[in-house]
């Protein structure tokens, strides 16, 4: 099981400050995350999907995916993102395995796939490394390659983007920008996030978080927060100075109404 520690001492890069770690306890380890109606939801690498509490990180519903080929290490999960009625779920895999599923995460157990796409891109390497939905797309950073546009209504590749970094596992949007993160820890750049144009990929400011391990990006559009997903460090929040109209203790109404509407259903 792979359980999140703490990372470091709270600190900023650009205009975000740290404000805390979210641990982590999921059967697999981290591979994608989205945030959506007051909770954040991360996939992990079992083809699990978890809905949290994102002031504490604890878990207030879970769904496993079916139909995956995991444990032939055949396809493995790497990306969630939410389009307003639909969750989206990327995935890589050997034999060209890659894959983008809408899913439907109800009251069963069990997440409902309601459409599944076979990226038909002819490359060994076309791996989604995360996935994001930014305006009328999703987007995904290929391994060794560059940021997709993809289709999810005629499930076909439509653009692409240049990529920040032949490593960039983690993608996320803001409502105007495309933030990606460089994945690997232990060689430059670890722990650099990028702010690009969502419409050209142009490089707009690059930031240094010393986070290990980047894996996922989410974000949070009311109140400019941003989550940073790491493999084996938690999951770092980070919150821009004047946060809109919603404040971090909005944030934490909400996180705190849907705990007690959890617990209330588990009793029941």
């Amino acid at each position: 099981m792979g359980v999140g520690v703490a990372y470091g001492t709270p600190g900023n890069f650009g205009p975000y400050v740290v404000i805390r770690t979210l641990p982590t306890s999921f059967t697999g380890l981290l591979g994608g995350l989205t945030f959506t109606g007051g909770s954040l939801y991360a996939l992990d690498t079992s083809g699990n999907i978890y809905q949290l509490n994102p002031l504490t990180g604890q878990t207030l519903a879970d769904w496993s995916v079916p139909g995956l080929l995991i444990q032939s290490g055949d396809e493995n999960p790497t990306g969630l993102a939410w389009d307003g009625n639909t969750f989206w779920m990327a995935s890589y895999g050997t034999q060209n395995r890659n894959y983008i599923r809408g899913l439907t995460l109800g009251s069963s157990p069990i997440a409902t796939v309601n459409i599944t796409y076979h990226l038909s891109i002819t490359s060994p390497l076309n791996w989604p490394m995360d996935l994001t939905y930014a305006n009328g797309s999703l987007m995904y950073p290929q391994y060794m390659g560059p940021i997709r546009e993809f289709n999810p209504a005629t499930g076909q590749v439509v653009g692409s983007l240049p990529s920040p970094n032949n490593l960039v596992y983690g993608l996320t949007f803001d409502s105007q920008d495309l933030l990606a993160a460089y994945g690997p820890s232990g060689s430059a750049p670890a722990g650099t996030v990028w702010r690009i144009s969502a419409q050209t990929g142009a490089i707009l400011d690059t930031w240094q978080t010393g986070a290990p391990d980047i894996y996922a990006l989410a974000y949070d559009q009311l109140s400019q927060t941003l989550f940073i997903g790491t493999r084996n460090n938690g999951i770092i929040v980070a919150q821009a100075p004047e946060p809109g109209s919603i404040t971090i203790g909005a944030l934490g109404m909400i996180a705190l109404l849907l705990s007690k509407a959890s617990t209330k259903r588990r009793n029941n």
